[in-house]
């Protein structure tokens, strides 16, 4: 278990430098809609799309980033020795910058407020390039909804909600490329059994899900105040086959998550890390607790997922067959133990991403 690890957490000399350098910034992303915050840190994980270690110079680095939907406008990288280097994809750096130091951070204190709005505004000019990410020529992308879900239960918390949004693009990392493929075998090999069943009960597999038995990141975790650990996977309405099969993707989660808690050290651990998380980024403002609310002391062994599929201004209609594949899935998937639940936003066009029970049409 030792070569796992969950650290999505800044050194606290980073988090003096943007909070005496930078607090504009928090607040102008707390007043803008479009953005959101996200914290990594890097050992040597897998890369996802060329399966190559990344390199030694960014082994042991923590990024305090900015998120437009699901895609990384600006970051704050700080070494292992806290050395501080401003970045953003590489598409935003070339194609976005409003001044030539801008990525720098002397530039970036440089008119930064006209100098964000301006650099926001090329990026949603750029909506052929990228609307994929947030919203395009067709309307609000899956991202949008990743961003409306995380802001409302991280930022904007209310009184009656039950749980808080600690983490998005939720993973494990592991300081052994070898040892995430055998941390996952049990969660896929259960993928595997599952679907066989489902198949000889006559449930269709479309080519993408007829062989796949692991999927990515977690669209984003929360936890609640009896210590229970939230799923919550999005799919935009109009992603038909992505809400068929959305509960099979979930089931993963389930056992990978399961595995976690159950250990009695990495639990241990597990904890402790979301307990620093949550104070780190209550102190720096980007996450505030709903009123009265306490944290829990310990995790339990529940887990609580959410399939989200919109709001209730774009609800999904899902074809017959995709309705049928829905049904078949959830049914042969779904874990009696922590049953899904099919949520969506109360409303995208007024920004609001409080949960609310769905039933797939």
């Amino acid at each position: 278990m030792n070569d796992m690890y969950y650290r999505r957490y800044l050194p606290e000399e980073a988090v003096r430098v943007i909070l005496k350098d930078y607090a504009w910034l928090i607040k102008y992303v707390k007043m803008t809609p479009e953005l959101d915050f996200q914290i990594t840190f890097n050992y040597d994980k897998i890369g996802a799309e060329n399966n190559k270690t990344i390199p030694d110079k960014n082994k042991g680095t923590s990024r305090f980033s900015l998120y437009r939907g699901t895609s990384r406008i600006l970051s704050f990288e700080f070494s292992n020795k806290c050395r501080l280097r401003i970045d953003a994809a590489d598409s935003y750096m070339q194609n976005c910058s409003p001044a030539d130091d801008f990525f720098s951070p002397e530039g970036l204190q440089k008119n930064p407020i006209s100098n964000m709005d301006a650099y926001l505004k090329r990026i949603n000019s750029r909506i052929d390039k990228y609307g994929r990410y947030y919203i395009n020529k067709d309307g609000r992308v899956e991202g949008f909804f990743q961003n409306l879900l995380n802001r409302r239960y991280t930022l904007t918390p209310k009184p009656e909600d039950d749980f808080i949004i600690f983490d998005r693009e939720f993973e494990f990392g592991f300081s052994r490329k070898d040892q995430e493929k055998k941390w996952n075998y049990e969660a896929s090999k259960l993928i595997d059994k599952l679907r066989g069943e489902a198949k000889r009960d006559g449930v269709v597999f479309n080519s993408t899900y007829m062989e796949k038995n692991g999927f990515d990141e977690i669209d984003g975790i929360g936890i609640n105040k009896n210590g229970d650990l939230i799923i919550l996977e999005v799919k935009h309405p109009r992603n038909q086959e992505g809400i068929a099969y959305g509960p099979m993707q979930v089931r993963y989660y389930i056992e990978q998550l399961r595995k976690a808690i159950r250990d009695p050290y990495f639990n241990r651990e597990f904890f402790e890390s979301i307990m620093r998380i949550v104070e780190q980024k209550q102190r720096m403002g980007i996450l505030s607790l709903p009123q009265n609310w306490v944290m829990p002391k310990k995790l339990s062994d529940k887990i609580i997922p959410y399939l989200i599929v919109g709001s209730m201004d774009d609800v999904p209609v899902l074809s017959t067959p995709m309705k049928k594949r829905f049904i078949g899935v959830k049914e042969h998937f779904d874990d009696k133990t922590c049953p899904l639940q099919v949520k969506v936003c109360a409303s995208a066009s007024k920004f609001d991403g409080t949960l609310m029970d769905y039933t797939i049409q």
